[in-house]
């Protein structure tokens, strides 16, 4: 079948000096994967090879957070302002999801203003948790209600707990995309699904076992919540899984199965996922249309159209100029001829400064944190979880997608 354009919604940046910076503060791995080789122009080349027209830029686990909050809004700051330029640079070929500060809640509702307001990001970008804060904790209220209010989209991925490094026989896939239904599960049983209904929400490599555990989901919580089965009918038009990693057989039905065709997005995983994973998954879904009965136009939808629709909006301008624009928002913009003035919230008024002092080698500002250690921040899973979770273990649902052992 003729290659078919493609919007990718999971694209990943890993500059040098992201990766000089975590190892610098002793991540010098990800859960025993190794740092990939990655620049722009690496980027570019696999986009023209696999017929991806328009990326849309992320930074992937461990994120942005390591030991302090201070370092972690320096280093987000400066890879927001990073992947603005590369979509300057490259008018019309990227978007962007901001890397947010968390668990920093109110650095993280500044950050999400300024990469929205100023640099006109697509989206905000979120882990399964940072530090063991998950998306169903009360301490993400602020965050959420900011979100939801200006009907934003979040990009959700999978990010592995400090106490869980040694996999053993287990992909470090398994765990992360477990991770990504367990904060699933925990933001539905606190009723934030209820409570935010306007954020529209992508959950990378297909929401973990999420589509597979969906029907015991709302089994667990029926006792307690008798309208969540409703409740989720309707929350579903706001929520979307990607591709990535999803390749397998008993895998693609299952995304298309939660909420249709239609909230499917190609995501690859470029940045960390080698060419020849992407190749396989392309490979894959190209052959659903004769294997599963996936229309053409289903497939055109799940490529590009589905992501078009999603992110509807006024073309990009250039953002080269975004990084110096600290200063200049909320600021009067013009759109096809009218001139507006941005009005942020009151929330967002409250600027978190950035830390003035540098660490001399990297860039990267230091400071004492009030935040504990990952090793020390942990919750316990929500109950529903027990069941849930290791039931759709066994169902390979999960199985990880051949050549991605090592991306995160």
């Amino acid at each position: 079948m003729p290659d078919l354009p493609k919007w990718d919604v999971h694209h990943h940046i890993v500059p040098d000096f992201y990766v000089d910076e975590m190892r610098r503060r002793g991540i010098t791995d990800v859960s025993s994967l190794r740092w990939p080789r990655w620049s722009p122009q690496s980027s570019l080349r696999a986009m023209d090879k696999f017929d991806i027209e328009k990326a849309f830029l992320s930074v992937s686990a461990p994120g942005v957070y390591v030991d302090d909050t201070s370092a972690a809004r320096s280093i987000s700051r400066r890879c927001n302002e990073f992947m603005a330029t590369m979509a300057g640079d490259h008018a019309g070929r990227y978007g962007a999801f901001a890397a947010l500060p968390l668990p920093d809640v109110d650095a993280a509702i500044s950050e999400a203003c300024y990469a929205l307001d100023a640099l006109e990001f697509d989206g905000v970008g979120l882990l399964s948790n940072v530090a063991g804060l998950h998306l169903g904790d009360p301490r993400l209220r602020e965050l959420l209600a900011e979100l939801d209010r200006r009907g934003a989209v979040a990009y959700v991925h999978p990010n592995g707990l400090a106490q869980r490094t040694d996999h053993r026989l287990l992909n470090p896939l398994y765990w992360w995309q477990n991770d990504t239904t367990r904060s699933l599960v925990e933001f539905v049983a606190a009723g934030y699904h209820r409570d935010y209904p306007n954020i529209r929400w992508i959950f990378a490599h297909g929401g973990g076992v999420f589509p597979v555990a969906y029907r015991s989901i709302v089994q667990a919580l029926s006792p307690t919540n008798p309208d969540i089965e409703a409740e989720l009918l309707h929350w579903r038009n706001n929520v979307f899984v990607d591709t990535a990693s999803k390749a397998f057989d008993e895998q693609i039905p299952e995304l298309i199965g939660l909420s249709g065709a239609g909230h499917v997005l190609f995501g690859s995983d470029l940045g960390w996922a080698p060419k020849s994973a992407v190749s396989t998954l392309i490979k894959h879904w190209d052959g659903a249309e004769a294997k599963f009965g996936i229309s053409a136009t289903d497939l055109a939808a799940i490529y590009r159209d589905n992501a078009q629709r999603l992110f509807n909006r006024q073309p990009r301008r250039s953002l080269r100029h975004s990084a110096s624009a600290q200063s200049g928002y909320p600021r009067t913009t013009s759109t096809n001829g009218t001139v507006y003035r941005r009005l942020p919230s009151t929330r967002c008024a409250k600027t978190i400064p950035i830390s003035t002092s540098p660490d001399s080698k990297s860039g990267m500002s230091h400071g004492n944190s009030s935040w504990p250690q990952q090793t020390r921040h942990t919750q316990p899973p929500h109950p529903t979880l027990v069941a849930t979770v290791a039931a759709a273990s066994g169902t390979g649902a999960t199985r990880p997608q051949p050549g991605t052992e090592r991306d995160p």
